[in-house]
């Protein structure tokens, strides 16, 4: 992806992207401005290219600017579509595939599963990721371990996050960050 980008111009790849997705008019331009931030920041990163460390970061990024967008637009005038986006939360799975590499990465109560060909000519199914939910017991001690300990019988109610949320994990989780 990255040296894709580094022989592209940065404004054309936007152009493309903007070509195949409509978003909402008023959301475009805050989009738009942090799509492009991400461009540069991914052609000014020096590190070693890994398909591991970007897809980690892209993941980060998204969710840090569901949030930043949410609060910018807020402190301007209340935007209700942008406030909405950053309270309703949402859940991805990635897939990259390069060559014979395949790359995944998820996010929230969703999961990749390859279907697998066996000799005998029939299909069976490969789980390639785990859900982060109540049944992911290194997910439900990350949960506990970042809570103080005075809320270890109150984080997790009813297999849910604070008795609200199905997945541990997701984006647009800012509603939950004024709690603590």
């Amino acid at each position: 992806v990255k040296n894709s980008l580094v022989e592209n111009d940065p404004k054309a790849l936007i152009d493309r992207y903007n070509e195949k997705y409509e978003l909402v008019p008023e959301l475009e331009k805050l989009h738009h401005r942090s799509f492009i931030q991400y461009i540069e920041n991914l052609l000014s990163t020096k590190e070693d290219f890994c398909m591991e460390n970007v897809l980690e970061k892209a993941i980060l990024t998204l969710d840090e600017d569901i949030s930043t967008e949410a609060l910018k637009t807020n402190l301007i005038k209340p935007n209700l579509r942008t406030i909405s986006v950053a309270m309703s939360g949402a859940v991805a799975c990635v897939v990259h595939i390069d060559g014979s590499h395949l790359h995944v990465a998820n996010v929230g109560d969703c999961r990749a599963v390859l279907g697998v060909l066996k000799e005998d000519h029939t299909w069976i199914a490969k789980e390639l990721t785990k859900d982060h939910n109540v049944d992911n017991v290194s997910e439900v001690l990350r949960i506990r371990n970042e809570h103080p300990p005075s809320e270890a019988d109150t984080v997790l109610r009813n297999g849910r996050l604070l008795g609200q949320l199905a997945p541990l994990r997701a984006f647009g989780d800012i509603r939950y960050l004024f709690l603590f």
